[in-house]
């Protein structure tokens, strides 16, 4: 997982309560915008993906990741008490838990702390003054670090930093030719623009889009040595709309115009022969 500064992080707390939960609390394939923790006190439930059945029962933890599919409902008669709150974390403006792979549920053995935290974090969302709600946010990164050492995370996410890497240039390299945009290449990988920016100047050492211009300039040099295309015709194929805007990135690269480059590289090719 990549080092992350702290200007990274985005928390916010929804709501939350203790609740006794009747027969009548269910709900069926729901996506939420948000995650959601809930602790079992009583009683027994289910909490189904598309892919696993938990039975919740006292001493449960559960955090259920923004964008995950979910159905919970009784499993038998009795009520099931619960604490819970919805929030919202991230990184790089992106949703965060989501990308890691964590368990849906952990049995926790010294539930009197795990209750402590949500007492806490329900008293603490009800001021607020500047200092209670920077306290919420730490209680609540100090259950979501606990949930993640329970579930024996290992720290990675669950697309490496190389692998979104390598995707990222074969996107480019398949889509060079488009008019990308920032926002684009964002998009496919799933971080914050700003973020992104960051990660290539890490990763690459340059932004993006100067990684995209390099990638056509390169092809240009390519084309100019071993093909015949008209230099106006190979302008429109690499994506430059405009000649002189070609012209002008191409000697800024090269220290050549195309057509002075060409003429050169053909003239040291003969000159070999």
């Amino acid at each position: 997982m990549s080092e992350l500064a702290p200007s990274d992080f985005f928390l916010d707390f929804y709501y939350g309560d203790l609740t006794h939960c009747g027969a009548s609390w269910q709900g069926y394939h729901e996506k939420c915008t948000y995650s959601k923790f809930y602790f079992i006190i009583d009683g027994h439930c289910c909490i189904q993906t598309q892919n696993e059945i938990f039975d919740a029962q006292p001493g449960c933890l559960l955090l259920i990741p923004a964008g995950t599919e979910h159905s919970y409902f009784h499993t038998d008669t009795r009520f099931v008490t619960k604490y819970w709150f919805h929030f919202h974390l991230a990184i790089g403006g992106k949703e965060f838990l989501s990308k890691l792979s964590l368990p849906l549920m952990v049995h926790v053995s010294k539930t009197e702390s795990i209750e402590n935290h949500f007492c806490e974090i329900l008293k603490l969302c009800e001021n607020p003054h500047f200092s209670s709600q920077v306290q919420l946010k730490a209680e609540i990164l100090q259950l979501t670090a606990f949930y993640m050492e329970q579930s024996g995370y290992d720290g990675k996410w669950t697309t490496s930093e190389s692998t979104l890497l390598e995707q990222l240039k074969q996107y480019i390299e398949s889509n060079y030719t488009q008019p990308l945009t920032l926002k684009e290449l964002a998009d496919f990988a799933h971080l914050h623009p700003n973020y992104l920016i960051r990660f290539f100047k890490k990763n690459i050492g340059v932004p993006p889009m100067r990684y995209i211009m390099q990638v056509k300039l390169e092809k240009a040099e390519s084309l100019l040595e071993n093909t015949n295309i008209p230099v106006s015709e190979l302008a429109e194929l690499l994506g430059f709309s405009d000649m002189n805007h070609f012209y002008k990135r191409f000697k800024s690269y090269a220290g050549k115009s195309p057509t002075e480059f060409r003429s050169s590289f053909r003239k040291i090719k003969s000159d070999i022969k």
